[in-house]
């Protein structure tokens, strides 16, 4: 059997490092539907990864350095400039209780 080849910690600062969403998250701050739909609407350009169930994504690290910069320079929320839900997607506000 073949010696098995250890994998190499994430280097925060290698532009080509691919981030998973639980990256992504930490370093925007973002909970992971907000993260999904950045991805999902092209806002942050990522890669989809196939071959599971659930549709997995990730974000080589100089693209979302860049996105991030780009975000800052218009001055967004937070410096984020993250467009908002579609409409009707939101949480419709509670019936209040009689």
């Amino acid at each position: 059997m073949p010696k098995a080849v250890p994998i190499p910690a994430p280097d925060d600062d290698d532009p080509n490092q691919m981030l998973k969403p639980l990256e992504v998250m930490r370093i925007l701050q973002i909970g992971r539907p907000t993260a999904d739909r950045l991805v999902k609407t092209g806002q942050i350009p990522g890669i989809i990864v196939s071959g599971s169930e659930k549709q997995r994504w990730r974000v080589r690290r100089s693209v979302l350095d860049a996105w991030i910069k780009k975000t800052e320079k218009k001055g967004g929320s937070h410096g984020l400039a993250i467009k908002p839900s579609p409409a009707g997607k939101r949480n419709k506000p509670r019936k209040e209780e009689k």
